[in-house]
């Protein structure tokens, strides 16, 4: 093939013959164009061993590399076996050790061409890489691995195995121009020694035209030469003329053809070489079109597949290019096309892969994107933070403006959880074992999310942290459901009874305390109708209404009457929701009920009360006065009269005093409960207090003096019936009582007035005497308004020193003075002296009797201590003081006279105080417990007033007192 483009020996014999006929001229051009072109060759085949060994050694290393390909795709194979479970380490290792024995060879092949040689060691060591990758990955998958893989970690593994084939088949790629160069090189070298030698003979031919001959043999040689060098190329090549009709084929374009050259020689290109578009099935242009309309060297198109004569088919690649004739036109075109299904097919594959990968990332992501799941990583080494988008998306940061780090990812966690997010990391990783972790994040609005994190760390040889692999997932919904349901479950077993029906009204579940409350069994309840606690109370009616509230507003609440199991009746305050689904439709209703039955019964105890007295259970002041009210607007509007009587029972003060509060509370029921048997239905019969009793008759008549005979009449069957008997713990005692009439309307103005009138005329009924009724004379309201007057001129004079004492020695047999008594006495600056009967009883009806009888004691010792003061003979005297049975039984009593002891100066001992025989008779126990107490400080007690009371002088001997 070399000498097909060099003249051989025989050649030069017959030129020689020819060259000595020709001119000087001729000859001297001849010798200078072949000089020319001899130099020119001499050139040229300085390079073209160096190129023929590029050629020879390419052939090689592009074997090698198509050599390659197949243990890669063996070891990728390999891989997806052994992710499933069908393959083991021994079928990687040999797959990896064939590989590189022959990447080995193909870095030998490499070295002569220090580009070529470059880009293989990059081979070399992305495809070290990658088996280490692989390597990896097969621990995490292999059988009998320490743990069960994660599988966004097992994903990274996969995801790096396969960037690194991927990369791997790149780096191999990468060769294949330099190669396919060197190929060239060496053939255009050839190419351009035999297209040497062609014009060197056709312009010998020419030259020499009558040696037709020599010529011939030249042309004979080249053609042989050329169809040597068809035969020794790899790669198919047609041939064809200007018109496209095939002149040439090599065997290897026979085989991929299918026709033989001698059936395919003169037929139309198209006919021999089928071409279309492997992705479509489209034909193809013909490139023989294509190189006549260009001139130029072209590419086949990407996905060109040739089709057979017997149908086969085969990827092919490679390119056309003119030929051109001596005068430069295109008298035809040559193809070098070679077959490529193997790399073609496995770019393909590479190719699914990758988008299958691709298509497989998407889905995670899509999957992470659901599932709010991202995943991130983080090398440990040189402190780098990765993220994926989902991580952005939880934690709402643009992935644009915001770089991960450590640091930052703390800056996102809520503050009260960053150390125990740290802390739990840092021990995960000091600690081998996998991180898992709950924690909030404060977004940038103030919102919180909840984030379930986990994460395992790999570690090298030495036990040094590399890198942690971990996950971020958005449990908000998850966990404020847990919290939901903890709350609901809380709620549930709360104090509150709970009953869930369906839409149809069914039972579904009840709590323990919906059960308390009815008295049946959760068997019981489940299954039945709410129906089953109904009372009868809550008419039909009523049962409508909350239903179409119910039905309108999805809520009713309300409180109603229900029957228990035992029959009982109960008040419960019930509330109703409606629970509808995602279309609107309600699935469920849920009641909630408060027992308040007991509410209820103290709502109409505190009633009741509000308008009833509490000892007599007859009406009270607040009831009475309305009713008052109600009969005198009765009375104006049908011009009739009413009366109200006002009642007091005679010295009761001084019965409940000596027998006790509870007799006397009895004798106040059995006063009552006779006043109501007594009056007529229409009749009100009131408690004002104390001892103190309403009648109120009804405006019934038209003439005053008819309703002031009915009110006299009622008066007296009153006054006899309550002046009978009482049976007090089994003894029988007598009380009068005083009733005081008022007719209205009389010019009254309202309620208050008309009592008003009733207080005056029962005053004037006690003063007279007592056990009467009188009626009421507008001459009554001065002396009721005389009472208030002294009361609060009373008050003006214990503030303004208008009270004195007088002091009345005590003597003894002999007529020595032993002692004095205090006597209060009043002056007051318009009315002069007023009378203690007129002013104490005044004082003990409105409680200014105990800051009185501070005032004589204070008073008193002070006077005593002055007559010592004053070196008067008083040392072995007494003062005495009177004390009330209301001052005495204050609670502070005995402190308040010992400490007036100690603030005048004055020895207990020096002190008397003069109580009453009713004083003690009120309430003996007390009575003694004080005057003990006193006694024990030196302090002396007689007894004022002995025999007029209850006296009893089994009581007498009982009490620690000095005199009577």
């Amino acid at each position: 093939m070399k000498s097909s483009g060099m003249p051989s020996e025989s050649q030069h014999r017959a030129v020689a013959p020819f060259s000595s006929g020709l001119s000087a001229w001729q000859r001297l051009w001849l010798a200078m164009a072949a000089g020319v072109l001899l130099f020119a060759a001499v050139l040229y085949l300085l390079d073209v061993p160096r190129r023929l060994q590029g050629e020879e050694q390419g052939q090689v290393a592009i074997q090698l590399l198509d050599r390659m390909r197949r243990p890669l795709l063996h070891i990728k194979r390999i891989q997806v076996q052994y992710t499933q479970g069908e393959a083991d380490a021994p079928a990687l290792d040999e797959a990896v050790d064939e590989a590189r024995e022959l990447l080995r060879a193909y870095l030998q092949a490499a070295a002569y061409n220090p580009e070529l040689a470059a880009r293989a060691k990059r081979f070399a060591a992305t495809f070290d890489e990658w088996v280490t990758a692989e390597r990896n990955l097969f621990e995490h998958v292999r059988p009998g691995a320490r743990a069960e893989p994660d599988k966004a970690h097992l994903a990274g593994h996969l995801v790096r195995a396969d960037t690194l084939f991927l990369e791997a088949l790149d780096r191999l790629g990468e060769g294949e121009p330099t190669i396919h160069r060197d190929i060239a090189g060496g053939q255009r070298a050839e190419e351009v020694l035999q297209a040497g030698g062609a014009l060197l003979m056709l312009y010998l031919f020419l030259l020499v035209f009558l040696h037709q001959r020599q010529v011939n043999r030249v042309l004979a040689a080249s053609e042989e030469d050329l169809h040597t060098t068809l035969l020794s190329i790899g790669d198919a090549v047609i041939a064809t003329d200007a018109a496209g009709r095939v002149t040439r084929m090599n065997p290897v374009a026979e085989r991929l053809t299918g026709w033989r050259a001698a059936r395919a020689r003169g037929r139309p290109l198209d006919e021999v070489f089928r071409i279309v578009n492997a992705e479509t099935g489209d034909p193809v242009d013909s490139p023989v079109d294509k190189v006549m309309r260009e001139g130029s060297v072209i590419g086949l198109a990407n996905h060109t597949l040739l089709i057979a004569r017997d149908g086969s088919r085969y990827q092919i690649a490679d390119s056309g290019a003119p030929i051109h004739g001596a005068d430069g036109s295109i008298k035809g075109v040559v193809l070098v096309f070679r077959d490529v299904s193997d790399e073609y097919r496995l770019q393909r594959a590479v190719q699914d892969q990758a988008r299958a990968l691709e298509y497989s990332n998407r889905r995670l992501e899509e999957a992470q994107r659901i599932a709010r799941l991202g995943h991130w990583e983080l090398d440990l080494e040189n402190d780098e933070l990765h993220w994926s988008d989902e991580i952005y998306r939880i934690f709402e940061l643009d992935p644009v403006r915001f770089q991960p780090s450590y640091e930052k990812f703390l800056e996102v966690i809520h503050p009260d959880d960053r150390e125990r997010v740290e802390r739990a990391y840092r021990e995960a990783v000091e600690q081998k074992k996998p991180y898992d972790l709950v924690h909030r994040l404060l977004l940038k609005d103030g919102r919180v999310r909840y984030v379930r994190e986990r994460a395992e760390t790999e570690y090298d040889a030495d036990g040094r942290p590399l890198r942690s692999l971990g996950t971020v997932q958005d449990v908000t919904e998850q966990v404020e459901a847990e919290q939901e349901l903890r709350l609901a479950a809380t709620t549930f077993n709360t104090h509150a009874g709970i009953m869930i029906t369906d839409a149809q009204g069914t039972i579904l579940r009840v709590n323990p305390a919906q059960t308390r409350l009815t008295g049946y069994s959760a068997q019981e309840l489940v299954g039945a109708n709410p129906r089953l606690l109904k009372s009868g109370r809550q008419d039909a009616d009523f049962y409508r209404r909350m239903w179409r509230q119910l039905t309108d507003t999805g809520h009713w609440e309300g409180e109603l009457w229900n029957r228990r199991k035992d029959g009982s009746l109960y008040a419960e305050w019930l509330t109703i929701t409606a629970v509808r689904d995602e279309a609107g439709e309600v699935t469920h209703y849920v009641g909630t009920t408060q027992d308040i039955t007991e509410r209820k019964r103290a709502e109409a105890r505190i009633e009741h009360l509000a308008y009833y007295d509490d000892l007599t259970d007859l009406a009270n002041r607040r009831l009475l006065r309305d009713r008052l009210q109600q009969e005198m607007a009765v009375a104006r509007r049908h011009d009739a009269f009413g009366a109200l009587l006002y009642l007091d029972l005679d010295r009761f003060k001084n019965l409940n005093d000596a027998l006790g509060h509870p007799v006397g509370d009895e004798l106040l029921r059995q006063a009552g409960a006779r006043l109501k048997q007594l009056v007529r239905a229409e009749d009100t019969v009131a408690r004002l207090g104390g001892d103190e009793f309403v009648v109120l008759l009804p405006a019934h008549r038209r003439k005053q003096a008819q309703a002031g005979f009915d009110a006299q009449a009622a008066a007296e069957k009153i006054r006899v019936h309550l002046s009978e008997p009482y049976d007090l713990d089994g003894h029988s005692y007598h009380i009068s009582v005083s009733i005081g009439i008022v007719l209205f309307p009389e010019g009254q103005e309202d309620a208050d007035d008309v009592l008003k009138h009733a207080d005056s005329a029962l005053y004037r009924a006690k003063d007279e005497g007592r056990n009467t009724v009188r009626f009421y004379r507008p001459s009554m309201q001065a002396t009721a308004d005389a009472r208030l007057a002294l009361e609060r001129d009373l008050r003006h004079a214990l503030l303004h020193d208008q009270l004195s004492l007088h002091y009345q020695p005590k003597v003894d047999d002999s007529g020595a003075i032993i002692g004095a008594e205090a006597l209060l006495r009043w002056r007051h600056p318009e009315r002069g002296d007023i009378p203690p009967a007129h002013f104490i009883p005044v004082a003990e009806e409105t409680g200014l009797i105990g800051e009185l009888g501070a005032w004589v004691l204070r008073t008193s010792l002070g006077q005593y201590d002055d007559w010592l003061q004053a070196g008067l003979p008083v040392q072995d005297m007494r003062m005495a003081i009177n004390v009330s049975a209301r001052q005495f039984h204050e609670a502070r009593f005995v402190d308040q006279v010992l400490g007036i002891c100690a603030d005048a100066g004055v020895s207990p001992e020096r002190v008397e105080l003069e109580i009453t025989e009713s004083l003690v008779m009120a309430d003996v126990g007390d009575a003694i417990e004080k005057i003990q107490r006193l006694r024990a400080q030196g302090i002396h007690f007689s007894i004022d007033d002995f025999g007029t009371g209850y006296s009893s002088l089994a009581y007498l001997k009982r009490l620690p007192v000095d005199w009577l």
